[in-house]
């Protein structure tokens, strides 16, 4: 999907490695015009400077600076765009080993083949692999930046959410790796919908799928029902993120609570997990049906999990904000856990 987004702040930032290399090649495209006009005022310091009756009327040595600062933006800008296209084949480096390592639990032939691709890149030129492992390891080390400084209830949230960070680096949790459940059970909880609609189509862009997360107030997951001609039916879940950062409130009435998130950054089974099981069921999907997942947060641990281990098919998931370290009619449902429905 494509569309407008706007990124106010995260940590790791695609790039559009299509368009730096159109920029690559216009760069490379005015370098021609730089050297004709250097050698056009080279051409006239020759003129003048032949020519007495000229050379008293035109500063020579101005005219000659000029056309030697002409010549070092030329190689500025020549270089600049060797610079911009050796870094666009870096980042496709780096996208393309991330791809391939999502591929190889699913398709071993189409990673063997992304491998290979890249490989040939890197044999292409020794600068694109040095440059895309400097590119991984400043965002490894880089990538819990800012974490401190964004909404954080009177200084609370940040050293919780810093400690979390260190622990899942040093400790490994917060990772889902191939074949990982939940361990567990659910405390119970309940489902109610909240609000019905019927969208008419669904979202033409990742800014539009990202804007149908729940916003009705109470409700954290939205399911859409999608029936084709042939009359199979696929979902679509978008959830929403931890809403209640209490401490003092974990494990109350709120699922997307601090205590999920600490139940599933540690790979125990979570009241949000169970909810949006229950809201999916709720919704009419079966065991082996289609389910595509959009997750915001605490939720992109759920969508992860959604797909390793849920009896149902999902080949998407979109998440943003997720914790684990691997990774991208309708009916709104809100749910109650732990205590009755109020």
């Amino acid at each position: 999907m494509s569309g407008e987004l706007e990124i106010d702040h995260g940590g790791a930032i695609a790039v559009d490695t299509d368009q730096l290399r159109d920029v690559g090649a216009r760069m490379a495209a005015i370098v021609s015009h730089y050297d004709e006009a250097r050698a056009a005022i080279e051409s006239a310091y020759a003129v003048i400077d032949a020519t007495p009756a000229l050379r008293e009327h035109v500063d020579t040595a101005a005219l000659r600076v000029s056309g030697e600062r002409v010549r070092a933006l030329s190689t500025e800008i020549e270089e600049a765009s060797a610079g911009t296209l050796l870094m666009a084949d870096a980042f496709e480096v780096v996208e393309l080993r991330a791809e391939a390592e999502a591929l190889a639990v699913t398709d071993s032939a189409a990673a063997q083949a992304l491998q290979a691709r890249i490989d040939r890149m890197v044999a292409a030129d020794e600068r694109i692999g040095k440059m895309a492992d400097w590119l991984v390891a400043g965002w490894k080390l880089e990538r819990f930046e800012g974490l401190g400084s964004q909404w954080n209830m009177g200084g609370l949230l940040p050293p919780i959410f810093l400690a979390g960070a260190l622990v899942g680096v040093t400790a490994g949790v917060g990772k889902v790796l191939p074949g990982m459940t939940l361990k567990g059970e659910s405390e119970p909880v309940r489902v109610t919908p909240v609000k019905s609609s019927a969208p008419a189509a669904p979202p033409a862009s990742l800014k539009g799928a990202l804007g149908r997360m729940p916003s009705t107030p109470g409700a954290q997951i939205a399911v859409e029902k999608a029936t084709m001609a042939d009359g199979s039916t696929s979902y679509t879940a978008y959830i929403v993120g931890t809403q209640n950062f209490a401490l003092n409130d974990a494990g109350g009435a709120e699922p997307w609570d601090m205590k999920s998130n600490a139940e599933l950054y540690t790979g125990e089974m979570s009241a949000s997990y169970q909810a949006t099981l229950d809201a999916l069921a709720a919704a009419g999907a079966k065991p082996g049906d289609r389910v595509d997942v959009f997750g915001h947060s605490q939720a992109g641990m759920i969508a992860t999990h959604l797909a390793m281990e849920s009896d149902y098919e999902v080949p998407l998931v979109v998440t943003a904000g997720s914790p684990p370290s691997r990774h991208w009619a309708m009916t709104r449902c809100s749910s109650s856990s732990r205590t009755p429905t109020t």
